[in-house]
């Protein structure tokens, strides 16, 4: 668990640049024909699990981002020989990476995922709480966000201050309750990739469903 989560209002814009930096390289890779087989393995599960994603969706290349967050981070493929991308990108900059750059990877590696409730916002810093480890800290970042705003993120710590990845997945405000009653019915030691996927199906029905109630569309019972 991240330790520089109660640091306060002071922004770091430039260790910011640099985790931005950092996962625009791991994005190339992610992408690059090496990884094609994979690549299609993952889009292929990923759109079944949480909806396919069209150019022409206002939140296009929000939805790539994420997909390629969980990609990189999460997946796991079925040639377990393989690993899941991070690592295969850890262990092919392992020889040559800059101190620079070993630092960033460290950070990457053990980031937090989680859902946040924006608190307050003060220029580039907002206050938020983490619903799943029930902690209260602060974010620099230049994401667009508003007090109650709910989302989904990977919070990097590094040099004593927290970020946002690259991207995150808003969730409607009335959505709180209720997901935070399925979280306290599994339990945080039993949130995983998974549960993330299924909240960015029912944000992705909720997106293009708004003729359909919203309790309907975030309920986990519903949906089990």
């Amino acid at each position: 668990m991240i330790s520089a989560f109660r640091n306060r209002w002071k922004p770091c814009e430039e260790r910011l640049a640099d985790i931005r930096k950092g996962l625009e390289t791991l994005f190339r890779f992610a992408s690059d024909t090496r990884n094609a087989g994979l690549l299609e393995e993952a889009r292929s599960y990923y759109g079944e699990r949480v909806g396919r994603t069209f150019e022409d969706d206002s939140d296009y290349i929000q939805r790539t981002n994420s997909f390629l967050e969980w990609f990189i981070f999460d997946f796991m493929p079925l040639s377990w020989e393989q690993g899941i991308i991070f690592k295969s990108f850890a262990e092919s900059r392992e020889s040559t990476a800059s101190p620079a750059e070993k630092e960033i990877l460290s950070a990457l590696a053990g980031h937090t995922h989680s859902l946040f409730v924006v608190k307050e916002r003060r220029g580039k810093v907002v206050k938020v709480r983490d619903i799943i480890h029930r902690k209260t800290g602060y974010i620099t970042t230049d994401d667009i966000l508003e007090p109650d705003d709910l989302l989904e993120s990977r919070i990097i710590e590094m040099d004593g201050a927290c970020f946002f990845s690259y991207t995150h997945c808003l969730h409607p405000k009335a959505a709180l309750r209720s997901v935070r009653k399925e979280i306290k019915r599994k339990g945080r030691k039993y949130i995983t990739p998974d549960f993330f996927l299924k909240l960015a199906e029912m944000q992705l029905r909720w997106r293009r469903s708004r003729n359909i109630a919203l309790e309907r569309i975030y309920s986990f019972k519903r949906n089990a």
